[in-house]
């Protein structure tokens, strides 16, 4: 198995999945839905699609180093980020901060919710993965100087360490951040993966089979309820999903359907992950509508797909029109 040439291959259909598991997990952790197993999904997997996420991600910008230089690099981010920060982001602060919750919040928390700050701050969870994914795009060219492949693995192994050591020491913060700090870990794991993966980097059988192996037996200790723990298991189990699915989807790209289905998805992972966010939580908070009726997350699902279409068409203008200055 060529990991790195096959996870490219099949990049955008792995974050066709992705997005697809974090659409269900959000449905079933905010709506509780009855018509869906959720329990035993969450107990067998749980936000397995976000650490296949990093692992993407972290490739993803690994190579876009690679082209031009830091300055180029920054500005292809800011691009691909803008519009939907713009279209998605700054309404829905806008109407939660000046609308809502005016007397609380204002233009200050305003200020502190676009820049992704109440998140850090605060806790504040409405988009958590696009301030978390900046702060990784902001780091990433520092990482990209790690030319020593020892350093790399040694960077790789203080992010697993580096979580207990802030839960310990800096708890609040911790607390607030949870959600981000253990998935630097399969970030990087994604970046140095690509940033020194030959092209030719092989994983046999019998690498395959341990892997596989050494995943199913580390499933107990999620058992110790240790929410660290339980992230760095999911990161295990995100890398084997990874290599299942490239090994078997040659066969299923047959199927036409599936394969469109997956490449759409995966096209517009960022619009469609964000838009449901701010729906979920419009549905579920100040618009008070039940989320275990089917109907509602229909709506949802429906409203997520036209408006995140049309904010990832609006980025391809904005990326077109910016190629041709």
């Amino acid at each position: 198995m060529d990991i790195i040439g096959d996870i490219s291959k099949y990049r955008k259909q792995l974050m066709g999945l992705a997005t697809i598991w974090i659409i269900y997990l959000h449905f079933c952790n905010y709506g509780n839905w009855k018509y869906i197993p959720f329990g035993l999904f969450n107990s067998l997997f749980g936000s397995v699609g976000v650490s296949i996420f990093c692992i993407l991600s972290g490739m993803g910008i690994a190579f876009s180093l690679t082209k031009g230089n830091v300055l180029d690099y920054f500005i292809r981010r800011m691009r691909r980020l803008f519009p939907a920060i713009i279209l998605i982001c700054t309404p829905f602060f806008a109407y939660r901060d000046f609308f809502l919750n005016v007397e609380e919040h204002g233009v200050c928390r305003f200020f502190l919710d676009i820049t992704g700050l109440s998140f850090w701050m605060f806790g504040d969870e409405r988009f958590w993965y696009l301030y978390f994914i900046i702060l990784m795009y902001l780091l990433s060219p520092i990482f990209n100087h790690c030319n020593s492949k020892c350093m790399g693995v040694v960077i790789v192994l203080v992010s697993i360490v580096f979580p207990f050591v802030l839960n310990a020491c800096f708890n609040t913060f911790f607390v607030n951040a949870h959600l981000a700090i253990p998935r630097v870990t399969p970030y990087l794991i994604g970046f140095f993966l690509q940033k020194w993966g030959d092209t030719q980097l092989k994983v046999t059988k019998r690498s395959f089979i341990i892997i596989i192996l050494t995943t199913l037996l580390a499933q107990p200790l999620r058992l110790l309820g240790n929410h660290i723990l339980n992230r760095s298991v999911q990161v295990m189990i995100a890398i084997a999903i990874i290599m299942i699915f490239i090994r078997i989807y040659p066969y299923i790209s047959k199927i036409a359907f599936m394969n469109k289905l997956l490449m759409f998805f995966g096209e517009h992972s960022l619009e469609f992950y964000l838009v449901h966010v701010a729906l979920i939580w419009l549905f579920k908070g100040p618009w008070g509508l039940e989320l275990t009726e089917l109907i509602n997350l229909l709506l949802i699902f429906i409203l997520t797909i036209m408006y995140g279409t049309f904010v990832h068409k609006v980025s391809l203008i904005e990326k077109g029109s910016a190629s041709k200055k």
